[in-house]
Order: C-alpha cells, then sequence, then structure tokens
C-alpha cells in the first residue's frame, strides 16, 4: 500500500512538472510574439508598394515545392553531377522527417493569426510557424549543391535571402522561425554532407 502512494505521489509529481514544462514553453512562444510582431508588420506594410504582392506570391508558391525540383534540374543540366542532387534530395527528405515534430511540439502561432491585424498573403501550409519548413528547405537542399560547386554559393545566399523576404510578407512566419529552420536545414544536411564527401 506504502508502495503505490509512492508511486502516485512520483506521478503526480511527474505531471505537474510536465504542466509546468508545458506553460513555460506557452510563455516562452508568446513572449517571443510579442517582441518579433512589430518586425513582422514592418514586412507586411511592403504589400502595399506596387509589384511586391505579385512576386511575394510567385515566391511563396514556388517555394513550396516546385523550386527544388527546378534547381536540382538545372544543376544536374549545368554540372551533371547526380550525386550532388540525389544528396540534396536526401536532405530536404530528411529534414521534412524531422521538421513536422518539432513545429507539433512548439506550436507557435503564425503572425497572422496572433495579431489579427497582420495579414497573410496565402493560406498557410499548416498551422505554426516554428521552424520555418521552407527556410529548412532551401538551406538543407543547397549545402550539398555548394559544396558540390562552390561556385554556387551566391545564389544560394540570394534564394535565402528571397524566401526569407517572402515568408515574413506573407505574415507566415517571425524572423526566428526563419533561423532555426535555416539552423534545422544545416544540421539534417550534415549526415549527407559527410556520406558526399566519403567521411
Amino acid at each position: 500500500m506504502a508502495k503505490l502512494r509512492d508511486a502516485s505521489g512520483f506521478a503526480g509529481r511527474v505531471r505537474g512538472r510536465l504542466a509546468t514544462g508545458r506553460g513555460s514553453l506557452a510563455q516562452l512562444r508568446e513572449s517571443g510574439n510579442a517582441r518579433e510582431i512589430e518586425k513582422v508588420r514592418w514586412f507586411t506594410r511592403q504589400l502595399d508598394l506596387a509589384g511586391v504582392r505579385p512576386f511575394a506570391l510567385a515566391v511563396n508558391h514556388l517555394s513550396n515545392g516546385l523550386i527544388y525540383v527546378l534547381i536540382g534540374l538545372l544543376f544536374y543540366l549545368a554540372f551533371g553531377m547526380s550525386s550532388a542532387v540525389v544528396a540534396a534530395a536526401a536532405a530536404l527528405l530528411l529534414g521534412h522527417l524531422v521538421y513536422p515534430v518539432i513545429k507539433r511540439h512548439y506550436r507557435r502561432r503564425r503572425p497572422f493569426r496572433f495579431d489579427g491585424t497582420v495579414p497573410s498573403l496565402l493560406p498557410p501550409l499548416d498551422d505554426y510557424s516554428f521552424p520555418s519548413g521552407h527556410m529548412m528547405s532551401c538551406v538543407a537542399v543547397s549545402i550539398p549543391l555548394c559544396i558540390a560547386v562552390p561556385a554556387a554559393v551566391p545564389v544560394a545566399i540570394a534564394l535565402f535571402l528571397v524566401i526569407g523576404w517572402a515568408r515574413l510578407v506573407a505574415g507566415h512566419h517571425y524572423p526566428s522561425d526563419l533561423a532555426a529552420g535555416g539552423l534545422l536545414g544545416a544540421i539534417v544536411a550534415m549526415p549527407v554532407i559527410a556520406a558526399q564527401l566519403g567521411f
């Protein structure tokens, strides 16, 4: 009986700590949202400038996935390095196995859902913003290709900047989402790069 009471007490303490952890995570999310929302507003105000809306829409739609098929095809046609294209595809696949799990755990509301004054340029692909899957994909694909052809680095940097800008303008991400997505893309690319370089 005493053992049962001890086990019950231990279970209660574990539940309490988990609840406290969830509360702390929620507070962290909300305070982060409040700190970064003005930066997102600044970007979304650019939608009022001539030509910005259609360009941002095009970048957002392309970076949903089609752009990586085009990049892989162009890279192969230009350099004939199928192994680098396969490495980029493998890094992309690995990232898409990992990042949805993080999103579901962290559950950060997108800027336009956190603040009703922030517009949403287009419907989001999923409910949560952290980390940015678009930025994760961009980095995960770019790193193996840039290792194969270092001259591609300036193009990859330009791509990071344009996709990151488009995600902020869309009202779908905070700057820290993009940073986390980029970091995650680099991390998931590491084992692929190791295989690519023959370690």
